[in-house]
């Protein structure tokens, strides 16, 4: 089984709680925390656009409404998978391509970035996503808990941000990498949060590859926290 140093592990959780019953919740949060700060939304879901206080409660009360139902959508799909033991690596990309569709199908309308349907972008709703998994399994590693990943891990995917696409094209380094180490992927010029579907699965694809035999999410894990300033 892959592994991880228990400290940190504990660093990370430390953000998480240790309450089952809220997990999905506080990890989806996070992530969601994490991401929306790339998001350029419309008018309707802008409380800077807000002619009155009683106008930016509701317009924040909105954006929550549709955080939650998302957080529901990613709960359903991890309960699955991880009671699915027949789980194969394809059918986990497979779903999880449909999943991020479907958070970019629930955000249509919502921002104003010149995406099809003023949704969210691919790479937007990959970040949510992946972020919330990995919150999950370090919550679950670090707590008493029934949720178990152990049997979808290794499918787990690195969620990509800046610090992974400097690591990986060796603008930055970690401290645990040998000196020679090298990843050599290239960094894309596009933004990350504005990446389709087809460049993150690129993307993921080279990172994966360059990674060799380690799990993708236990190298983020390693990596992320381990960057050289």
């Amino acid at each position: 089984m892959f592994q991880i140093d228990e400290n940190v592990l504990l660093f990370l959780n430390g953000h998480l709680g240790n309450n089952d019953s809220n997990a999905f919740i506080r990890c989806s949060n996070f992530a969601y925390r994490d991401m929306c700060r790339t998001i350029t939304y419309a008018a309707d879901y802008n409380e800077n656009h807000a002619a009155s206080s009683k106008e930016k409660v509701v317009i924040a009360q909105k954006k929550r409404d549709l955080r939650d139902e998302i957080t529901k959508l990613i709960e359903a799909k991890v309960k699955n998978w991880i009671n699915n033991t027949n789980l194969t690596k394809k059918q986990f990309n497979k779903d999880h391509e449909s999943l991020c569709i479907a958070i970019i199908e629930k955000y249509k309308g919502t921002t104003n970035q010149n995406e099809p349907d003023n949704s969210l972008y691919f790479g937007q709703a990959q970040k949510w996503v992946n972020m919330t998994l990995k919150n999950l399994y370090v919550y679950s590693k670090s707590n008493n808990t029934s949720l178990s990943f152990d049997n979808i891990i290794k499918y787990l995917h690195v969620p990509i941000d800046n610090v992974i696409l400097d690591i990986a094209s060796g603008t930055k380094r970690c401290y645990i990498d040998p000196p020679e180490t090298t990843y050599g992927v290239a960094k894309p010029e596009k933004a990350w949060s504005k990446w389709s579907y087809s460049d993150y699965k690129k993307y993921q694809e080279n990172l994966e590859a360059s990674i060799k035999n380690d799990c993708p999410i236990i190298w983020e894990l390693k990596h992320w926290s381990t960057v050289e300033d």
